[in-house]
């Protein structure tokens, strides 16, 4: 469970890297649901950091890059200010 808060503080990098490590090991067996209450902040950084980081969809991608090439692929994207600092923050560090 990752909160949406106002401030990056408040984020930790294992809960991401978790549910990277989770989607890793049931997307292979089909389709895999990633859902939060509005479905635009939380889940769908979730799923920015799966195609940057684990399928290698935008590949060396940095956060800008990667934000941007998600971006195009879903308009509505509209991370919090907390999920995005703290992104920008920990890019290299999470995955």
């Amino acid at each position: 469970n990752i909160v949406d808060a106002p401030e990056a503080k408040w984020f930790r990098v294992e809960p991401f890297r978790a549910a990277l490590d989770f989607l890793a090991e049931w997307t292979p067996q089909g389709s895999t649901l990633i859902h939060c209450n509005n479905g635009l902040s939380r889940a769908p950084s979730i799923a920015l950091l799966w195609l940057a980081k684990r399928s290698k969809a935008f590949l060396g991608s940095s956060w800008p890059e990667a934000k941007a090439a998600f971006t195009r692929l879903m308009p509505t994207y509209q991370p919090g200010q907390g999920i995005q600092t703290f992104l920008e923050t920990h890019w290299d560090t999470i995955g």
